[in-house]
């Protein structure tokens, strides 16, 4: 009897000891409590709550006898909890009762009201930090689900699986077809959110019911538009559907974004729409009309090589329509919720947003060629999209015409004009004018834009390098006292007109100005 006082004594501190008693042992069931039993504040000590279930698993060394005793276990269950169950026997497993028993002994508000309730009066658990644990408590409890482990009997038995479902949404994934498309079921896993909407058997549920649950599919999408992509089919060809995935208030894209380029991505699941929808082109235009035209990228080849669609795209997009739309959403906040729903506009969010909408995000990119090749289409796309010119078509880079208009609207665009055009004075020019374009437009904010005459110089021909007036319409337009000095050609390196422009701008300079004209009368009376 001492001996095995001795080994309960043991058990209490150090569970693996089971794995080296004798067979005899293994009958007694006080051993086996002593081995499986923990109170839960044990579980929170020494930062052990991971492995707080570990311990069941010694079940399986247990005697035969033991193991089928129903009393015995549901004792067990009790006092450990139902996450034993998944080292049950088959025979258990398959036990309406004992798998009832299970299920009402598990999950995240099981086990910490019996933590909290065990905690309270030892004096070696700290209930605050037990309290902080509660997210990571319930994060974990949230991976393990014992219907994982039910037997074929139990997984048929559609009163086990709704209790089951009160308290696991995880139970839903390990159903078998007949179940998960039964609707009661689908009702209960669909309480739970998008969790459960991709496991469910979209082919087997009668058309009858989809009624009965859109408006569960509707608060899902709400939540969580991409789960649109497990919708079910008859959902799909359904307008209030996509709309309620697809239509959000401008704000919450913004609210949402992560990266800049994540903006308005959510627009993406409008290609799970049923193809009757996609070519709407009524619905289409509704959309664009409340969602605005970044939706474009989303349309089939046929809408994306619409006129009218593009234009319509084309005037719901840019940053100043964004921002005009979040404006006028805002006005109709409280103010209780004015700042939840608008960033802090006059922020650095409002010049990297900016930034986004000019440069990265573009609808042209995405239209069909016989939009590409329409110059009347790519001038007005200039005026909204300008760094859209790269993905224009080839022949429309040789226009001389929309090569003026790409390269003053943005500087940038002069790398993608034909080789020809590079060697025009007139578009060479019309990049230097943009280029005094963005530096008064984007003067004082930090910005990339300082270097961009160097930027020209790099793609233009090696005539228009040499030409004057090229460096003279640099210094009048977008000249900041960089680089024009540098990149003078030899035969214009003593050209006192064009120096003294330069000085005058910025007279530091005067250090890379050559010795004949650092001792110009001229230019040493500009130092004061």
């Amino acid at each position: 009897m001492s001996e095995k006082r001795n080994y309960i004594e043991q058990l209490n501190e150090s569970p693996e000891l089971l794995k080296t008693l004798h067979k005899e042992y293994l009958k007694d069931k006080n051993i086996i409590k002593a081995a499986l039993v923990r109170t839960m504040p044990y579980y929170i000590s020494d930062d052990v709550f991971f492995s707080m279930f570990d311990s069941l698993e010694l079940f399986e060394l247990i005697d035969d006898s033991l193991k089928s005793d129903v009393e015995f276990v549901k004792e067990l269950m009790d006092s450990c909890s139902g996450y034993l169950f998944q080292y049950l026997p088959d025979v258990l497993r398959n036990n309406k009762e004992v798998y009832q028993f299970a299920v009402k002994r598990t999950g995240f508000e099981y086990v910490f009201r019996r933590l909290l309730k065990e905690a309270i009066g030892e004096d070696n658990v700290d209930i605050d930090r037990l309290k902080n644990l509660e997210e990571t408590i319930r994060d974990f409890l949230s991976t393990i689900s014992i219907t994982e482990y039910a037997g074929s009997e139990i997984l048929k038995d559609k009163e086990s699986i709704l209790i089951a479902l009160e308290r696991d949404p995880l139970t839903f994934q390990f159903l078998n077809d007949e179940m998960k498309s039964d609707h009661d079921i689908i009702q209960n896993a669909l309480s739970f959110g998008s969790l459960n909407m991709r496991h469910i058997n979209k082919k087997e549920i009668k058309k009858s019911k989809f009624e009965l649950l859109k408006e569960q599919y509707f608060e899902i999408l709400k939540k969580d538009p991409y789960q649109l992509e497990h919708a079910p089919k008859e959902l799909l060809s359904d307008k209030d559907t996509i709309r309620t995935a697809v239509v959000k208030k401008w704000y919450e894209y913004f609210q949402e974004w992560g990266e800049h380029s994540e903006l308005f991505d959510v627009l993406s699941v409008f290609q799970y729409a049923d193809e009757s929808i996609r070519n709407d082109r009524e619905f289409v235009k509704e959309l664009l009309d409340s969602c605005g035209g970044y939706l474009f990228e989303f349309l089939p080849e046929s809408l994306r090589n619409d006129e009218e669609i593009y234009l319509m795209a084309l005037h719901r997009s840019g940053w100043d329509y964004v921002n005009e739309r979040l404006y006028k959403e805002t006005q109709s906040c409280s103010e209780d919720d004015y700042e939840d729903c608008y960033y802090e506009y006059q922020s650095d969010r409002k010049f990297d947003f900016k930034i986004h909408f000019t440069n990265s995000k573009g609808i042209t990119r995405h239209a069909g060629q016989n939009i590409l090749e329409n110059k009347k289409l790519m001038l007005s796309a200039l005026k909204y999209e300008p760094d859209e010119f790269h993905y224009m078509h080839e022949t429309l880079k040789d226009d001389k015409e929309l090569a003026l208009a790409a390269v003053y609207e943005n500087t940038l665009n002069y790398s993608d004009v034909s080789e020809r055009l590079r060697d025009d004075l007139d578009v060479a020019l019309a990049a230097i004018q943009g280029n005094g374009y963005w530096f008064d437009y984007l003067r004082g904010e930090e910005s990339i834009w300082g270097q961009i005459d160097s930027y020209v110089f790099e793609y233009m021909s090696g005539r228009i390098r040499n030409n004057r007036e090229v460096y003279i319409k640099i210094i009048e337009d977008c000249y900041e006292g960089e680089q024009v000095i540098e990149f003078l050609p030899e035969q214009l390196k003593n050209d006192k007109e064009i120096i003294m422009m330069a000085l005058r701008k910025d007279y530091k300079l005067i250090e890379y100005v050559s010795e004949k004209l650092q001792n110009d009368k001229d230019i040493i009376a500009l130092e004061n």
